[in-house]
């Protein structure tokens, strides 16, 4: 059934002990699923950090939910590649790279505000260089 989830990251230890808080991360965790799957066909809205943020949440509050995302048969891969080994894929990372670019120049050529636009340059610059420094798996990239 696909990779083990690294139990490091699922240990019960890590669940929040507040129930209230705990709803709040689970609520949090399930909008930011779908944030991401909406930032699959929305330019300018993240999938990654949105995936990433609901594996944290989830991680503190959802045990369920939690397994669902690192087993999931699409999201699950590239997560425990990040989270464990610190390694995206040449193919995901050129993906990541083109669609970031792609998006970010169509939002500063349609966005008027220069502020709106160093933004968001500075943010695909960040995000250019964060991917750079990850190992690339299956590829001498």
């Amino acid at each position: 059934m696909g990779k083990k989830i690294n139990h490091r990251h699922a240990s019960p230890d890590r669940l929040i002990a507040n129930p209230v808080l705990r709803v709040l991360f689970k609520i949090g965790a399930l909008l930011c699923v779908l944030l991401a799957f909406v930032g699959i066909f929305v330019p300018l809205l993240p999938t990654t950090p949105f995936l990433l943020l609901a594996v944290f949440l989830s991680l503190r509050s959802s045990p369920t939910i939690h397994t669902w995302l690192l087993q999931h048969k699409v999201l699950g891969p590239p997560l425990h590649q990040y989270l464990n080994e610190r390694t995206i894929s040449a193919q995901n990372f050129r993906r990541a790279v083109t669609l970031l670019w792609l998006t970010t120049s169509l939002s500063i050529w349609l966005i008027s505000a220069i502020w709106v636009k160093c933004l968001l340059l500075a943010m695909a610059i960040g995000v250019t260089v964060h991917l750079g420094k990850l190992r690339k798996a299956g590829s001498t990239l």
